[in-house]
């Protein structure tokens, strides 16, 4: 994904490394719940996608969202779907100023997948609320009827949910 040193530091990532052959096995993403962590979410590297995430520790929707312990003050607040996602924007972000330095942005992922997404910013609108302009940039994928007969959102799906239930978020398509 290109994410720098600078940005898994911002966000608390961390990596774990076989200890005989050095080589990186898996990337841990730090849910909290006020100023403590509970958990972590686990990408093991070696296995393929769908199969790939877990969970160290205890994790619900009522945690904050990846990224909310890091987040500072200002207008506007980005949620993203997934956590690879918001350190992928906010170095995007970052990197893209027309005035290097200009501002700090803050960028934030649902934590527990779509089907889950507005449970997750629920229970974290307080925190969300105190921002000026909330917008969402989920995936720009949309479930079949099959998916959506078992209730499995897609990227769009649940941005749509979401603003139904919020209709002063903002959701984008980033391409």
């Amino acid at each position: 994904r290109g994410l720098r040193l600078d940005t898994c530091e911002h966000y608390g990532i961390r990596t774990g490394y076989n200890t005989e052959s050095g080589a990186a096995e898996a990337h841990y993403f730090p849910v909290m719940k006020g100023k403590n962590v509970t958990g972590f979410i686990k990408r093991t590297l070696s296995r393929p996608k769908k199969s790939a995430w877990s969970v160290v520790g205890d994790i619900t929707v009522k945690d904050q969202m990846f990224g909310q312990s890091v987040s500072k003050p200002s207008k506007k607040i980005w949620i993203v779907e997934g956590v690879y996602d918001a350190p992928s924007a906010f170095q995007s972000l970052m990197d893209h100023q027309q005035v290097p330095g200009q501002y700090v942005p803050n960028v934030v992922s649902i934590t527990m997948g779509t089907k889950n997404a507005l449970q997750n910013i629920t229970y974290n609108k307080k925190f969300l609320d105190s921002y000026n302009e909330v917008m969402l940039a989920f995936d720009n994928d949309q479930a079949d009827p099959a998916q959506l007969a078992k209730k499995e959102l897609l990227g769009q799906d649940a941005a749509r949910e979401v603003c139904m239930a919020y209709p002063e978020y903002k959701s984008v398509v980033v391409p």
